[in-house]
């Protein structure tokens, strides 16, 4: 009996494009959810005092906050319009379901942070089926996910370099201001998760930027 060997999947590169202006390029994609409006909001009042204070952090743009279910990293032009084109079935069979703010901390934490976010909580049983679904979905186009545990998480800001213990400690002292923690107990309104979106990530000098180009509606 003849066994056919299993398919290779794809693995690709994630290295920063040579030059993104030009039409051949290939894409730099994730997927992920897009935040309301008054997520953002309180977002930005966040942002608005951690970027007062000198620390070597970047901090995101209010209006890039996002939820990142899978990054996938460069692609050929060919396989991102594939993607773009199909990706309305990313979510199927995955309904509608809430999510809100839980917090902030740091990874791998806030003594030694790489990287601050905000947690979430709510219906994160639904939350992972959606992950697992846009799982499969990537997956029969050979792009392979990343192995690491799923860690729902909105990203704030990343060090430049480890801090030093005076500047861990004005940033854990300003994350546990009463001003921060004002926005954060507001960020526990929950919010509804309808679509998810196939982002394009365009990189500069002054950081990332991202781009739309196809969206999956939730619906039972």
């Amino acid at each position: 009996m003849i066994t056919s060997m299993p398919r290779e999947r794809t693995k690709f590169t994630k290295a920063r494009p040579a030059d993104q202006a030009d039409i051949n390029a290939p894409w730099r994609l994730f997927v992920g959810i897009e935040l309301p409006e008054a997520q953002t909001v309180q977002i930005q009042g966040i942002l608005n005092i951690v970027t007062d204070i000198d620390l070597p952090i970047r901090w995101i743009t209010a209006n890039a906050a996002h939820l990142t279910l899978h990054f996938i990293g460069e692609v050929p032009v060919e396989t991102a319009e594939l993607l773009r084109l199909a990706f309305a079935q990313a979510a199927s069979g995955i309904g509608p379901f809430s999510l809100r703010g839980d917090g902030a901390g740091a990874f791998p934490a806030l003594t030694k942070p790489q990287i601050v976010w905000l947690g979430l909580a709510g219906q994160l049983a639904e939350l992972r089926r959606l992950h697992r679904a846009t799982e499969t979905f990537l997956l029969g186009y050979d792009i392979e996910t990343e192995m690491r545990e799923f860690r729902p998480h909105i990203t704030l800001g990343r060090s430049r370099r480890p801090l030093q213990s005076p500047e861990t400690n004005a940033l854990q002292a300003v994350m546990r201001s009463d001003a921060v923690r004002t926005h954060l107990a507001n960020l526990e309104q929950p919010f509804a998760v309808e679509t998810v979106a196939l982002f394009r990530s365009h990189l500069s000098h002054e950081g990332s930027s991202y781009e739309i180009v196809a969206r999956s509606q939730l619906a039972n």
